[in-house]
């Protein structure tokens, strides 16, 4: 079930950034080939360093909690 979700999570933010680049809000063409900006890298890099941690801490918590329990 979890790579569904993250491969429609995927093809979500995919047609969402799409959208904002035919309709004019963005300027960055996510169907392209070339790189992407360096903004747009260092952001990215950022938000997927704080929920791969906010994620280990989640599922620790889960984990310790568990064996707290049985």
């Amino acid at each position: 079930m979890d790579p569904i979700l993250g491969h429609l999570f995927n093809n979500g933010l995919q047609l969402i950034g799409l959208y904002l680049y035919q309709k004019g809000t963005i300027t960055f063409d996510v169907e392209s080939t070339d790189s992407a900006p360096w903004p747009m890298v260092v952001v990215s890099l950022l938000l997927t360093v704080l929920l791969l941690l906010f994620l280990k801490n989640y599922f620790q918590s889960r984990l310790s909690t568990s064996r707290d329990i049985t």
